[in-house]
């Protein structure tokens, strides 16, 4: 039994290679395995296959636990923007870089240890700032495609069916 209410949030409420938890209507008070409290931490990565690039940055605001899967960390360094550094692990060569230190067949995983020793290029403040400004233009444009395929596919599913 936990001592309020959670947002449980494992691999299947994640959006791969996007930082977008798909959705938040798992709420538990009571759990049968392991988990981790996300509590203060900025940013929450996992550890399991890096290759998909489960990331996200934690909302402090809502209570959310997570499979141990999910190691969250705590920005200590203010000199890098915590959408910026999202951005650099959503990147094709953080992901590259992280497949190379993979461990295990089965499950392969990334240890939390490699994932602390990555360095990671911190341009001024400004310019990270411009960095994650131009991509979330593009992430917002590229959501708004994807709903509109979303409705061209129903009104294509709708067509086809009515004409069965």
């Amino acid at each position: 039994m936990l001592e309020s209410e959670y947002i449980l949030l494992d691999l299947e409420q994640l959006e791969t290679k996007t930082g977008q938890i798909k959705t938040e209507d798992n709420i538990v008070n009571e759990i049968g395995s392991d988990k981790v409290v996300f509590g203060d931490a900025d940013i929450v990565i996992s550890k399991m296959r890096p290759y998909l690039a489960y990331v996200f940055l934690n909302d402090k605001t809502k209570n959310c636990i997570g499979s141990t899967e999910l190691l969250p960390f705590r920005l200590l360094d203010k000199k890098i923007n915590i959408h910026y550094l999202k951005y650099i692990l959503l990147s094709y060569d953080y992901i590259q870089k992280s497949e190379l230190l993979m461990y295990g067949k089965e499950h392969p995983r990334i240890h939390h240890k490699d994932l602390l020793a990555m360095q990671v290029p911190i341009p001024d403040g400004k310019i990270q700032q411009k960095i994650v400004q131009e991509i979330e233009e593009r992430a917002n444009k590229s959501r708004q495609y994807k709903k509109e395929i979303e409705v061209l596919r129903s009104k294509m599913d709708d067509i086809i069916y009515g004409s069965i």
